[in-house]
């Protein structure tokens, strides 16, 4: 094993091999395999096949029993002579160590494995010899290269019949490829390239979906048209979906450009665009294969393949001259992948005798070689830097393919202002573009948004104030994660129909693939027809799921066909597409007046619910897996909708509404998505899609209805819903989340960690751009949970550039939940009153802005229905002004609850609604007893003084509170108080606030 490839005059870099060291866990990689020489004193050169390049070993290690045939080896005078085998003069003279022989040996005067020529076919990304003398006259290609024989194998060329575009822009070319197998480290799956024929430089973005080729393309657009100040005259496309389509038309038309859309299964018509493609596809390929990187780094080198794209020269300028209108250095080009040094900051080495560097590996360019991309082996961060210094002949990234753990690609930028000399003279940045630098480091946008691995913070314990400044020891590293999995499945859900048949559970997945086509046969959804001049089929995907029960129990494993709707194009293909969604208010108001009243509760699903409704519209699909017929010559022609089409919510809820009212229910007006039958034994129903809650005294003649019209699936008692869980007891239901918050907990490894007491630290200010994914809080929040109400719309405000701080105190709410999961709603049988609510608000709590925080809640029956928290639009002057802004907020809410009770029958014989808040001042500008032109109080937008005729219309009362009874403190102050867990004492002014002032009972600590 050799630690320097000088010894080698051959050498595989395919080989990936862990090395024992012995002394413990640890494990060093071989970087490849090959043929090694050295010398010995004689001058004779050794020849050893199968030897390891190993780059992190400290001492070349030779097993003398692969050489025991050849070689005699004499103690003499405490020293070994190794002699070759007839020979008298010893070859080498080793001293001892641990009983290992040491010697030093001699580098032969071999032909170096990198030459200059070899070097510079790889910073090119392996350009044809011609490209590469255009760039350096000097040049000459001394070997095939290995790597272009696999990458490259090209088809013989069509003739193309474009007319030569003199001006640039006159013809922009565009086409997308993909999807490719690995998503991308921003997981994208497409690339889309621009071509501009007159200069032919390529620009490419990377799209998530190819309905974004649209939005790249706008934003290219203003930006070619405003560096070359022209217009584009005309676009070449192919007939592709995410060209051909509303957003497309509505754009050429509007700025007169010429869409040439070449004809189907004719690639050479767009040629231009189709080499573009396979040029970069063939770089890429080879950057790849150089480098030795995984897959998901397809885009990094991509954008590498492009840019040495553009500096093919053509006749006497490059791609790139000719659009920038100035010449780019080739001195700063270096082979992609290979290792790289990236000098550390001053700010970022503790001690003074720390490293000066970074090890990395190098990754491209940003702005046209201003600055490297690097990343960085310790831990996966990619640094933007100009100070590198590479080793272009050794390519580390083998050991990113062999680690086990998930890869975390954060991205640094450091940029520096210093007189010194550069660090690195290999990367002389002097002919270099300008670029606009800036003593602080600068936090680039992370790609995932949450952290696998605890983090030490150094720094203080309870800090009381984050700055503005951005400090690299706040930034936190994310995790990269290559697939979204189910915490909870246990089962593997197939992504295709492919993976489908060929997995270890494909006696489900085919018995499920056949359910669905039988339903959709029986339901008459579609009819196999010939394909006709004028349809324009619409691709299909198969969508695999397992649902589980409200005890994470797999019940049932489910395949859907789907329609790929992002292929329809608007105003042929469908119209409207907005579907109502109920209110989660809503919801809880039927929950209450159903435990009020002893009422039953249960849930029935509609089986294949889209699949029910009929379209307005002639569409087409493609034949799809799973069924044998010609996709060349036969369509399914749609007769009712199926999951994926656009207008498929709409459709499904028109018909079950239609079906609903022809069985006597009526909609209410304030919520679409609830339904009343009045009568001697009344029903309500909430519908989410094909999810109904039904609510009623006795509910078996509306489910036999039901049934008859749709194939139901009976689930009885509510048990999960919205993925909220419902436990039926015997004076009522309790609301709990408990499930989920178990999952959180294993995805986030939050069983590690000791109870916390609060769901924010005290006087924890967080006044800097946050970046959280914190849609699984607020989910929470909104459903069951109140108490964290405040901290989850406390940390969503900062939504960009998220801290290690950040993170901690979103680990707070999150650590808060899970020690306290049993808590619940509950709704108890025999309440009584009307609506109830109480509003009040922290007045300037935002130390960024100086904005007041407004916090309410509404209780119909004594049960919790509806709560907010939110940040004031405008600064107040004052606490009446804050206070009053508050009231109006919940004014909006209580009409709206008002009426909804109204239209659905459930307002009879309520009280006047109570609203109470603990602000005089407010409630006398409320009530008209102040002047309403007040100095204080006259600029204050109309929209807040509509209370008043709701109070003079009698709509609604309103009444003062003590602070100590304000059920809505809770919602406006970031930190309660807080009392042990263990004792049960959650929150004791939350408990004590929403006791007293609303009359909840507590059961088994439930909130």
């Amino acid at each position: 094993m050799f630690n320097d490839m000088r010894f080698f005059t051959d050498l595989r870099r395919g080989v990936e091999m862990a090395i024992s060291t012995g002394c413990d866990k640890s494990t060093l990689r071989a970087a490849g395999e090959g043929t090694a020489q050295l010398m010995d004193k004689n001058g004779k050169i050794w020849s050893l096949k199968g030897c390891l390049y190993v780059p992190d070993l400290t001492t070349n290690l030779v097993a003398l029993s692969q050489l025991a045939r050849q070689i005699t080896i004499k103690n003499e005078s405490n020293k070994y002579n190794v002699f070759l085998n007839n020979s008298s003069a010893p070859a080498f003279v080793c001293a001892t160590n641990s009983g290992i022989l040491e010697t030093r040996v001699t580098l032969p005067k071999l032909k170096s494995l990198y030459t200059k020529s070899e070097n510079w076919h790889n910073r090119l990304g392996h350009m044809h010899e011609e490209g590469i003398k255009r760039l350096i006259p000097s040049f000459k290609q001394e070997d095939s290269c290995e790597i272009c024989t696999k990458s490259k194998f090209p088809k013989l060329p069509f003739q193309h019949n474009f007319q030569e575009a003199t001006p640039p822009l006159e013809n922009v070319h565009l086409d997308t490829c993909g999807p490719i197998q690995s998503a991308s480290v921003g997981r994208a799956r497409y690339f889309m390239i621009m071509v501009d024929q007159c200069t032919g430089y390529i620009n490419i973005k990377f799209l998530k979906l190819k309905n974004e080729a649209y939005t790249h393309f706008r934003n290219f657009k203003e930006h070619a048209e405003n560096k070359q100040q022209r217009k584009i005259q005309k676009i070449t496309t192919d007939e592709g979906g995410e060209f051909v389509n509303s957003n497309f038309k509505k754009l050429t038309d509007e700025c007169g450009i010429n869409h040439i859309i070449s004809p189907p299964y004719t690639p050479q018509h767009n040629g231009i665009a189709e080499r573009g493609n396979r040029s970069i596809i063939e770089k890429t390929r080879c950057l790849l294969l150089q480098s030795n990187l995984p897959p998901q780094f397809w885009a990094e080198a991509a954008t590498t393949a492009t840019m040495l794209c553009n500096l093919v020269q053509r006749q006497e300028k490059t791609p790139y001259q000719l659009w920038n209108n100035q010449s780019l250095s080739i001195n700063k080009l270096r082979p992609f992948g290979c290792r790289a040094w990236v000098r550390i900051p001053e700010a970022n080495r503790k001690a003074k005798f720390d490293p000066v560097a970074w090890e990395g590996i190098f990754l491209g360019y940003t702005n046209q070689t201003t600055a490297y991309r690097v990343l960085r082996v310790v831990d996966k961060a990619i640094i933007i830097s100009r100070h590198v210094k590479f080793d272009e002949s050794v390519f580390p990234a083998f050991s990113l393919k062999s680690t086990n753990t998930p890869l975390q690609f954060p991205v640094f930028n450091f940029s520096f202002k210093d007189n010194h000399q550069n660090w690195d003279s290999d990367a002389d940045t002097s002919d270099l573009p300008s670029d606009s630098t800036t003593d602080e480091d600068i936090f680039h946008d992370a790609l995932e948004e949450l952290p696998t691995r605890r983090i030490r913070v150094i720094g203080p314990r309870h800090p009381t104030l984050i700055s503005n400044e951005i400090r690299t020891d706040n930034i936190l590293p994310f995790r990269r994660r290559a697939h979204k999995t189910n915490l909870t499945n246990k089962a593997s859900v197939p992504n295709s129909y492919k993976e489908a048949i060929e997995s270890k559970e494909k006696k489900e997945w085919m018995l499920a693939i056949d359910k669905e086509l039988l339903n959709m046969k029986k339901l008459g959804v579609w009819s196999i027809e010939d394909k006709k001049t004028d349809d324009h089929p619409i691709t299909t995907t198969w969508v695999f799921k397992v649902k589980r029960n409200h005890n994470d129990e797999v019940t049932e494993h489910k395949a859907r066909l789907c329609a790929q709707g992002f292929h329809q194009i608007e105003g042929l293909d469908y119209f409207s597409t907005f579907s109502p969604t109920g209110r989660i208010s809503s919801l809880r108001v039927l929950i209450s007046h159903a435990a009020a009243h002893g009422f039953q509760f249960h849930q029935m699903d509609v089986r294949s619910a889209f699949l029910n409704a009929p379209l307005d519209k002639d569409l087409t699909l493609k034949i799809p897996d799973g069924i044998s017929e010609d996709s060349n010559t036969k369509v399914l022609r749609l007769h009712k909708a199926i999951y994926g089409l656009k207008q498929a919510p709409l459709a499904w809820y028109n018909y079950l509404s239609k079906w609903l009212k022809k069985t006597g229910f009526v909609v209410a007006v304030s919520d679409p998505c609830v339904f009343v039958r009045r009568g001697v034994n009344p029903v309500w129903i909430y519908v989410h899609v094909d999810d109904l809650a039904i609510f009623g005294p006795d509910l078996a003649n509306f489910k036999t209805e039901i049934k008859k019209a749709f194939d139901m699936k009976d689930l009885g008692e509510a048990g999960l819903l919205l993925g909220v869980k419902i436990t039926h007891i015997n004076n009522g239901f309790t609301l709990s989340q408990e499930h989920y918050i178990n999952t959180l907990a294993r995805e986030y490894k939050l069983e590690k960690y000791a109870p916390v007491n609060t769901h924010l630290k005290p006087n924890l200010q967080l006044n800097i751009n946050y970046r959280s994914a914190i849609g699984a809080l607020n989910y929470i929040s909104i459903n069951t949970r109140p108490n964290i109400t405040f901290a989850v719309s406390h940390l969503s405000r900062f939504l960009e550039k998220p801290g290690i701080t950040h993170w901690t105190a979103c680990l707070q709410v999150l650590r808060y939940l899970y020690h306290t999961k049993e808590l619940s709603l509950h709704y108890s049988k025999g309440g009584e009153g009307g609506i109830v609510a109480y509003a009040d608000a922290n007045w300037g709590n935002s130390i960024i802005n100086r904005r007041s925080t407004s916090g309410y809640v509404v209780t119909v029956k004594g049960h919790l229905v509806s709560w907010r928290t939110k940040k004031q639009p405008t600064v107040s002057h004052s606490t009446t002004e804050a206070e009053y802004k508050a009231l109006s907020d919940m004014t909006k809410e209580v009409e709206w609850l008002i009426q909804l009770l109204e239209e659905i029958d459930l307002n009879k014989g309520n009280p006047t609604p109570q609203l109470f808040n603990d602000n005089k001042g407010a409630i006398d500008l409320a009530l008209s007893n102040a002047n309403h032109n007040g100095f204080k109080t006259k600029h204050m937008d109309i929209k807040y003084h509509y209370i008043r005729d709701l109070i003079k219309n009698s709509v609604i009362n309103l009444k003062y509170i003590s602070t100590n009874l304000m059920a809505a403190d809770f919602l406006t102050n970031k930190c309660l108080t807080p009392k042990s867990f263990a004792s049960g004492a959650v929150d004791d002014r939350a408990r004590s606030s929403l006791s007293n002032g609303l009359g909840l009972s507590w059961r088994n600590s439930s909130f």
